[in-house]
């Protein structure tokens, strides 16, 4: 879960990958994967390192885009921010592993992808690339190409907030997203609660209803 930094010469120069842990990591919860992410990132900003572009890699062998899915790619979106769009690469992975019968079926889930979770980020110009495809010959190193390729340095949202605007973690926008989930949970928690003592309350008028009539049978009976 820890983040890595790895060092990779370029004909015009030095370049590093940081690979971040995402945010359905088994190992920690979302809101420490952000605490990690977002404190490398409010650092590298603060000593002038700059950003060329992110990365965001969805494995297009996922059959069905989940919630949590979903609420991963959303906190992505806020951590990013409109302004640094443009330098955003959105890749969809395994596609090596995809049998030619199930192609087309996986090319919906992009479409998909592209139409529905990631239309908002490449209407403002985020890019869409296959990783690792045999059709397109695509490799990871082509995705970073393609954002050196830009020369551009986006400064990203969550990084004028904890820098520029000097907002807490928790005040940010990616956080908000996380804040979300958890009041759904304690809405949906309170909800199966109540829903628990309608249902037991039932249960008791029920039983008060049979033990009445036991009772009134017993009284006929005996009558």
């Amino acid at each position: 879960m820890h983040i890595k930094v790895y060092g990779n010469k370029y004909p015009h120069g030095q370049a590093y990958i940081v690979d971040t842990p995402g945010f359905d990591d088994t190992s920690a919860d979302d809101s420490e994967i952000l605490k990690r992410v977002a404190d490398w990132l409010a650092e590298s900003y603060g000593v002038g390192a700059k950003l060329a572009g992110v990365i965001y890699l969805q494995d297009i062998c996922q059959r069905r885009v989940t919630g949590a899915t979903k609420r991963n790619f959303d906190v992505f979106d806020r951590l990013c921010g409109g302004d640094a769009c443009n330098s955003v690469v959105l890749g969809t992975t395994q596609w090596t592993r995809v049998p030619t019968s199930e192609r087309e079926m996986a090319g919906a889930r992009e479409t998909e992808l592209q139409d529905n979770f990631w239309k908002v980020m490449i209407g403002k110009g985020s890019t869409i690339q296959r990783v690792d495809d045999k059709d397109t010959n695509t490799s990871p190193w082509d995705l970073i190409a393609t954002i050196l390729f830009k020369g551009a340095s986006p400064t990203l949202l969550i990084q004028k907030e904890l820098i520029e605007m000097e907002k807490s973690l928790p005040q940010t926008e990616a956080a908000s997203v996380l804040r979300g989930r958890i009041d759904d949970l304690i809405k949906s928690l309170k909800k199966a609660r109540a829903s628990k003592e309608e249902v037991q309350a039932l249960e008791r008028e029920v039983q008060a209803l049979k033990e009445k009539t036991f009772l009134d049978r017993l009284r006929f009976w005996r009558s």
